[in-house]
């Protein structure tokens, strides 16, 4: 599962089952990790 965007709609979540939704929430932290790891990287080379 790609993770981007503006997120899931009520509607995508209420027609989730649970493996579904759990596959979500850890597409979302993967998702969150990267930008934080491409943060990180950006300040250790004095950008962003």
């Amino acid at each position: 599962m790609l993770f981007d965007g503006d997120g899931l709609t009520y509607e995508d979540l209420k027609n989730m089952d649970f493996a579904e939704y759990t596959e979500c929430v850890t597409a979302k932290t993967m998702f969150v990790q990267h930008l934080e790891a491409l943060r990180d990287k950006n300040n250790k080379k004095g950008g962003f």
